[in-house]
């Protein structure tokens, strides 16, 4: 700010991250000029219109080296996951509890589909579900790390879709379940397993940020809700879990 009196000017340099920024002159301000210049500034990833500091975080999706699928088609389903297709929320909890091995065939068919990339496949859709029904009401005495090593193996092959950072039916819903299906990674048997899932995770909700209305996408109000909420279940069902 300059003024007519001499030395009165002011300088005032203010670093802003992001957003708008009010700036109200008080008192005697007759004859006082007020100029503001713009500093150097990089381009936000998520949104390049925005001006953001050089310390944004990029979150990638990324791509790792898992197996192939243990399996090589539908016609190698086994019964019990044939039978948590014919089924519904209401009698998985039963499937869940009672079935040995169940989740090691779930995860080998969710491997599978995953890498047949049509994230349309509603089979893909109803078995990431069980994944959720699984971390309530499976037995986990019978847990092992193969198991979980399954999980993760799958969830990684569903992460790396190529629709799978998309807006577009069902994504929101596959998005939802692969948040939830986290929660069966938080037992002793899984922990190892935790980190690899967070860059998918991280850069999955980066994806969100991006997204000037999200909650206009199919699903995507609870899969927000879900993608955030796992960040909690990871770090307060791990710690109770003496993982973390």
């Amino acid at each position: 700010m300059s003024s007519a009196n001499a030395g009165t000017n002011e300088t005032l340099k203010v670093t802003a991250n992001k957003g708008l920024f009010y700036v109200s002159v008080m008192g005697q301000n007759d004859g006082v000029n007020f100029s503001v210049k713009t500093g150097t500034s990089t381009p936000d990833p998520v949104n390049p219109i925005d001006p953001a500091t050089a310390d944004f975080v990029v979150v990638e999706p990324v791509a790792v080296s898992i197996p192939a699928a243990a399996i090589n088609s539908k016609a190698e389903f086994s019964s019990d996951v044939e039978q948590i297709i014919a089924s519904t929320w209401a009698q998985w909890g039963e499937i869940s509890a009672n079935t040995p091995g169940i989740v090691a065939d779930v995860a080998k068919a969710i491997h599978f589909l995953a890498q047949q990339d049509d994230i349309k496949d509603k089979d893909l859709d109803i078995l990431l579900y069980f994944l959720r029904n699984f971390a309530a009401n499976g037995d986990f005495t019978q847990f092992s790390q193969a198991d979980a090593k399954l999980i993760s193996d799958a969830l990684h092959a569903v992460a790396m879709m190529t629709e799978f950072y998309t807006t577009g039916a069902p994504a929101g819903l596959i998005h939802e379940s692969y948040a939830t299906a986290l929660i069966n990674l938080t037992t002793a048997e899984g922990a190892q397993f935790i980190t690899e899932q967070l860059p998918h995770l991280m850069a999955l909700t980066q994806f969100y940020a991006g997204l000037s209305n999200p909650y206009v996408n199919d699903n995507f109000g609870y899969s927000t809700n879900q993608i955030l909420k796992a960040f909690y279940d990871l770090a307060y069902i791990g710690k109770q879990n003496a993982l973390i």
